[in-house]
């Protein structure tokens, strides 16, 4: 029976090395025949028998039928897609302090949320779910890989109809803003505080969260232990006779830690003197992001925002400043300074696309010192430190444990200790508090005061 993976709020790449790394993985169990091992959405699949690339019609058909990025939230109608919910939301002014819903709308559903009383109801809105998708994958390969840009994590758990596994990616809020607002922070926060309560509370029965910036930084490790994940799921199936068992691997650990070949960060030219794209170039912010970071910080009540978060949060996620900037740090990856702004706005999704590689020194020297020997809430490239270059919290947490603990000790410095199957009370309680008080309404007088100044 396949397996359902879940890629959310992350990119491409994370989706892409998944599908090699499983490819990779699990070759021996189909006969070698990695084709059949995994599958990811692809909008044209269900024309490729008829149309062939160079075909009369093909383009026009392609151009017609190829959705953004082959996600699934654009090949159903189940539930809607994140940019229906972004227009909807701004058409009807839902005002910043709810736009961090948008995440997560899907989760919000009464028959979701209300799942005891509502299987067979759920069950059969998976199966409608499901019959939209199954178009656009191979559904003879073992795993079917579908990417979203939302965390309705909650909603895809409850209709399930398949053995899922949900990979859930957080990102430092300000260094990848393509929610195009200054205050998207609290958007952040919001869909974080959510997605967490959810794995505290053991909503969530198959799940891992990673770092995109440990992803980067500490590719080899995260992917290894992704799929120590997805062994030690299956495993937990078959321990329990699940219904939804899937295909019966047993392997030891040793066998498993193989080096993973997946996806290369350098760039191919045929300039002899061109410098390839280190891993560190994706964690240099984009022009745009630093421009709406510099607008969060010209306005008090964001500013404090970042304050808090930067002090109390996101040092449970490992970040710290990222002190080596790559020399081939290309034109459009270095801020200009940005005007001062209200914090407010419409909630614009904006697809970031990549940048072209190249070098120019003086600006590679420029972003040099937006750098700093410590996490500030101030403009810079951010990364994690070593001892996170991991995942971070699985319901896996005991075969993750074991995995470590096999390591060579020099092997990083990460603690075994640092796993678990939940993220730790303590982070989820302190972003409660700090999203409780960011939904706070400002007092009448200081309102009244900044409407007093702007009508000079």
């Amino acid at each position: 029976m396949p397996h359902q993976l879940q890629h959310h709020t992350g990119t491409g790449y994370l989706r892409q090395t998944l599908f090699e790394a499983l490819n990779s993985e699990f070759a021996t169990i189909n006969n070698d025949d990695s084709a059949s091992v995994a599958s990811m959405h692809d909008s044209f699949f269900p024309f490729t028998q008829q149309y062939k690339p160079g075909q009369k019609g093909y383009v026009e058909l392609f151009n017609q039928r190829k959705v953004p990025e082959d996600e699934g939230q654009h090949l159903q109608n189940v539930y809607p897609s994140f940019m229906y919910r972004a227009k909807e939301f701004t058409k009807t002014k839902g005002g910043m302090a709810n736009v961090g819903k948008l995440a997560y709308l899907a989760d919000e559903c009464t028959l979701v949320s209300d799942a005891s009383n509502n299987s067979g109801v759920n069950e059969r809105i998976g199966r409608h779910l499901m019959d939209e998708w199954s178009h656009f994958w191979n559904t003879s390969s073992t795993f079917l890989l579908q990417k979203t840009p939302s965390l309705d994590v909650l909603f895809l758990e409850s209709v399930k109809v398949l053995p899922t596994l949900h990979v859930i990616v957080l990102r430092h809020p300000m260094t990848s803003n393509s929610w195009s607002i200054p205050s998207v922070a609290m958007a952040w926060l919001d869909a974080c505080v959510h997605v967490l309560e959810l794995l505290a509370k053991d909503k969530v029965e198959w799940y891992a969260v990673v770092t995109y910036e440990a992803l980067i930084q500490y590719h080899d490790v995260v992917m290894e232990e992704l799929m120590e994940v997805v062994h030690s799921g299956q495993r937990r199936a078959q321990s329990t006779n699940n219904r939804r068992l899937g295909k019966n691997i047993k392997q030891s650990t040793t066998l498993r830690r193989r080096q993973l070949h997946l996806h290369s960060l350098n760039t191919n030219s045929s300039e002899a003197d061109s410098s390839p794209r280190t891993p560190a170039s994706y964690l240099i912010p984009k022009v745009k992001s630093i421009d709406l970071w510099e607008k969060c910080m010209a306005v008090p009540r964001c500013k404090r925002l970042l304050n808090e978060l930067t002090s109390d949060v996101f040092p449970h996620l490992g970040y710290v400043p990222l002190k080596e900037i790559p020399g081939n740090v290309s034109e459009d990856l270095v801020p200009d300074v940005a005007d001062d702004e209200e914090e407010g706005g419409e909630v614009i999704v904006d697809d970031e696309a990549d940048s072209d590689d190249g070098e120019d020194m003086t600006r590679a020297k420029r972003m040099r010192q937006l750098a700093t020997s410590y996490l500030t809430s101030s403009p810079g490239p951010i990364t994690v430190s070593s001892n996170f270059g991991h995942v971070l919290f699985s319901s896996e947490g005991n075969a993750l444990k074991s995995l470590r603990d096999s390591r060579n000790s020099s092997f990083l410095s990460i603690e075994s200790g640092t796993i678990g199957h939940h993220p730790p009370a303590e982070l989820v309680s302190t972003m409660k508090k700090i999203l409780k008080r960011q939904l706070m309404p400002r007092p009448k007088a200081f309102v009244n005061k900044n409407k007093a100044k702007g009508s000079h």
